[in-house]
């Protein structure tokens, strides 16, 4: 069984395939917009993720994805806010970017 932190940076790592965000950052986009715009792939790995950290199986329906991309981004939240060190590297990483753009 993985470590929250392991399956954190699991999520942090860069996408695979055709993919255009990290789960993470899908999450993110989740949860500001509730709209999905990655792979079915990335669907199922947050699934599996939900399921490690959980115990829990759900189920293949639609509404049983959309909850474990609910519990995913509850523990997202609450992991960022119980270490706040990795998240103020990924705002800086993010400010980098933005910077380096202009």
């Amino acid at each position: 069984m993985k470590r929250f932190k392991e399956i954190y940076e699991e999520m942090q790592s860069t996408p695979l395939f055709d993919e255009r965000f990290t789960i993470l950052k899908l999450l993110k986009i989740f949860e500001e917009e509730s709209s999905w715009c990655g792979t079915n792939y990335q669907l199922i790995r947050i699934k599996e993720y939900s399921q490690e950290i959980t115990g829990i199986r759900s189920g293949d329906c639609q509404g049983c994805m959309v909850q474990a991309v609910k519990n995913m981004i509850r523990f997202v939240n609450k992991y960022e806010t119980d270490n706040p060190k990795e998240e103020t590297q990924i705002v800086q990483t993010k400010n980098l970017y933005q910077n380096r753009k202009k």
